[in-house]
């Protein structure tokens, strides 16, 4: 049964091109509602650019293809049937609350959550990243490029408002403009309780066609966080010789095998990271918000690429002893909204 919404329809509309319709205009910008494989896919196009981002509302808003300037740049599910499934292991999954929550549980303001437990009895990356969500406006104009907003409400899911009892909104754009995709996120708490909260997304940016040993990648790291466990960060993080090697640029084949991944706090007002792909002679560029104030490097073993993931808060925030400053510990109160602000795009190496 196809969800509800304002754009629900078997094949491709051109918004755009219908504006346009009878002027005899070129139309640059192009989103469409489609539905294949039994999900809907809302494609956002530049054609001036060779430019194309693939959306799905269905699972997490999960945005699985993105090709910019002619380059992909996310690895997407080999079968759009593993997404649901594996909806925190391709495309760029939304994480709220990112990473690991110990045995599920933490206490905030004196009360006492329990998330589902979903890898070695502990929570992992919340459940947004699943959850369908509902598309409330798709447009394209030559000014303003192509874009969709989608919606995700914790009442519009029993399962979840059930152990998240809070009144929380999301509200997401991702935009397509100049060959740059671009998203932004607001978050809004309509209820009274303060909610706890975390935001972070897991962008897997595909290296089909480049070796590791070939591949760069860069990030303003200032500390770095000792991740040996997968949970239970109780240390201050440190200024490490990895941190100097990434801020200046690291070949992926030379990140610390014996760990999962790496977990850094970013130099303040410095929110880009790079990843050059030297074989495609590329560059992706990719800056978030500042209060994304953590990074994590990660290389997944299940696909041919390397994920950048920027956080609000770091492993396991709620239950860590260290100070809110250096954990990302936030809560939500009633009435207040927060926003963040993601976007990448590709240069060409020479250029």
């Amino acid at each position: 049964m196809k969800p509800q919404g304002v754009f629900r329809q078997t094949g491709c509309r051109d918004l755009k091109q219908e504006q346009e319709k009878g002027r005899g205009a070129p139309v640059r910008y192009r989103v469409c509602s489609e539905w294949r494989d039994g999900r809907e896919h809302v494609i956002l196009s530049d054609d001036r650019t060779g430019s194309e981002a693939f959306i799905i509302p269905g699972i997490g808003c999960n945005l699985i293809r993105c090709r910019l300037e002619g380059h992909e740049t996310i690895e997407g599910p080999p079968h759009l049937s593993m997404l649901a499934e594996y909806s925190a292991e391709y495309g760029v999954p939304l994480l709220w609350p990112p990473s690991r929550i110990a045995g599920g549980t933490f206490a905030f303001r004196g009360r006492r959550y329990t998330f589902p437990q979903h890898e070695g009895g502990h929570h992992l990356h919340g459940d947004i990243r699943h959850l369908p969500w509902e598309v409330v406006s798709l447009s394209a104009s030559e000014t303003e490029g192509a874009w969709m907003t989608a919606a995700l409400r914790a009442t519009d899911h029993p399962g979840w408002y059930a152990y998240y009892p809070h009144e929380v909104a999301l509200r997401l754009t991702y935009r397509l403009k100049e060959g740059r995709i671009s998203a932004v996120l607001d978050a809004v708490n309509e209820g009274r309780d303060e909610a706890p909260y975390g935001f972070g997304i897991h962008p897997y940016f595909t290296l089909s066609g480049d070796a590791l040993e070939e591949t760069e990648v860069a990030v303003p790291a200032e500390f770095q966080y000792d991740t040996s466990e997968l949970v239970g960060i109780g240390r201050l993080p440190e200024r490490t010789v990895l941190c100097r090697q990434l801020d200046g640029g690291l070949t992926v084949s030379a990140l610390p095998a014996e760990l999962d991944h790496v977990l850094l706090r970013l130099v303040p007002g410095k929110r880009e990271c790079r990843l050059t792909r030297r074989r495609s002679g590329i560059r992706i560029v990719f800056g978030f918000s500042e209060n994304l104030a953590h990074a994590v490097v990660f290389v997944p073993e299940w696909a041919h690429a390397v994920s950048l993931e920027p956080w609000s808060s770091i492993t396991d925030a709620f239950n860590s002893p260290l100070p809110a400053e250096w954990t990302g510990l936030s809560g939500l109160e009633g009435g207040q909204a927060v926003r963040f602000e993601w976007q990448w795009h590709v240069e060409r190496l020479g250029q």
